[in-house]
Parts: C-alpha cells; structure tokens; sequence
C-alpha cells in the first residue's frame, strides 16, 4: 500500500517538531523562580556597598550570595544600589518605616464596648461586617454617651 503525499508530510512534519520541541528543551537554560529581597537584606547590601566603595557588582552579588544563600541577578544588585532604594540609609526615614500611623478615637466608648463584644463574640458566632455595623448600631442607640 503506497504512503500519499499527505501521510508524508503530516509523519514529517509531526518528527521535525518533536525535535524541534526537544532541542529546544534540552538547550534552554532552567527557569528561575522570583524570590523577593527583604528590605532588611537590601540595607546589608546598601551598607557593604558603602564600606567596599571600589568593589564591582559581581563581587557584592557573590558576597550577598554566601552571606545569605539567595542568589541575586546582576540587574537586581544595580536595582538595589540605585537611587531608588536611598531612603535605606536615611536613619529619619527608617524610623519612619517602623512606625505605625495613629489615630484618635472619634467615638471612644462605642469603640470600647465594640472591642470587648468582639472578644466575647468571635469564639460563638462569625463576625462579618454587616454584624458589626449592627451591634455598632445598637450600642449607638443604647450608650448614654451618644443619647445627644
């Protein structure tokens, strides 16, 4: 039974992207995985840079790499040492990093017996917004604080 042209050239072409898919893999360098820096771990980098002003980027890529087995991209270390990341070695700025915003309690008792319901509560019964807005209601309505 003769092969028509159209078995031949679907078998053909079928093998030459078998290969092709394969040669592709075999030869394509493996994938990396994006791992984030850690702002604490992007300070050391910053400080070491600072201290070793002529060492290269390599050289702090294979420092940060035995310091803290993370394996860094050049263009990262480059990124990190930018302008960008200046505000890392401003002490005024890192204290400011730390601290958390304040606010002041507009309604301190309503906050207060809102608080202490929820302690009693959340062990009991799932606390969803539309169950708080109600209890606020309710002790809105029953403090005498807001009967004004």
């Amino acid at each position: 039974m003769p092969i028509s042209h159209t078995n031949l050239y679907t078998n053909l072409y079928t093998n030459l992207a078998a290969n092709l898919a394969a040669n592709l893999a075999a030869n394509m360098p493996p994938s990396r995985t994006r791992t984030s820096v850690p702002i604490d771990r992007k300070k050391a980098l910053r400080q070491f840079k600072c201290t070793n002003p002529t060492i290269s980027n390599l050289a702090i890529r294979e420092w940060f790499k035995t310091t803290y087995q993370q394996d860094l991209a050049p263009s990262t270390v480059s990124e990190i040492l930018s302008k960008r990341y200046a505000y890392l070695d401003d002490a005024y700025h890192q204290s400011l990093a730390n601290q958390q915003r304040s606010r002041s309690e507009r309604w301190p008792e309503l906050e207060s017996a809102l608080f202490q319901w929820i302690q009693r509560a959340e062990s009991q019964i799932p606390i969803t917004g539309a169950v708080l807005r109600e209890k606020a209601d309710f002790f809105w309505r029953s403090l005498l604080a807001y009967q004004s």
